[in-house]
């Protein structure tokens, strides 16, 4: 909205004349709800597109409840922050209103950026973490398993195991042979641990 009221108010100030600079503020109220609709549509086909988002510390599935309840928040937010532009895009009705909106949004723009910058960045930042110990634990766990496979088809008697270790032993198999988990990276050599 930020933008828009810089647009907005930039066009009726740089208005050949008068009638131009009233339509250009008469029709700024129905732009920013254009925006609004925008955003709103442009998050509800970035939900449509995930199957789930993250809560907190979990992934929380998205279903058509969990949809209508994030697309009610962000509908909220956009009509406060509508709400809360409404006074500038009333100071549009008059040149000098105009001039000072645009002087406004001008210094306003680079903060704006600047904090939406912040943030991807470290949306990114996040995402590269993660996405990094995701693949050190894919590789620590390959290593693990590749490790249990040597023990259990090169020894020359099978390792004793203790009854109190007999769940740790079949969980870790278990994960091993998870769905989600690729065999195939274990044992090298042709040697696949599901076998």
């Amino acid at each position: 909205l930020g933008e828009l009221l810089l647009e907005v108010s930039s066009s009726i100030v740089d208005a050949a004349n008068e009638a131009q600079a009233r339509r250009e503020a008469l029709a700024a109220p129905e732009k920013a709800k254009l925006c609004a609709e925008h955003a709103l549509a442009g998050f509800d086909a970035r939900l449509g597109a995930r199957s789930g988002v993250a809560v907190g510390d979990a992934v929380v599935a998205i279903t058509e409840e969990e949809r209508q309840r994030l697309l009610e928040g962000l509908r909220t937010q956009l009509d406060l922050a509508l709400d809360a532009t409404a006074s500038r895009w009333q100071r549009l009705a008059t040149l000098e209103g105009a001039k000072l909106v645009r002087s406004e949004a001008t210094k306003q723009i680079p903060c704006l950026r600047e904090s939406w910058e912040s943030v991807l960045h470290c949306k990114t930042e996040i995402t590269d973490l993660y996405l990094d110990n995701e693949e050190m634990a894919r590789e620590r766990h390959i290593e693990l398993a590749n490790r249990a496979v040597k023990l259990l088809t090169e020894s020359e008697a099978h390792p004793s195991l203790d009854l109190a270790d007999v769940d740790l032993v079949s969980d870790f198999l278990s994960d091993v042979l998870h769905p989600e988990f690729d065999h195939r990276d274990v044992g090298g050599d042709g040697v696949d641990a599901a076998e």
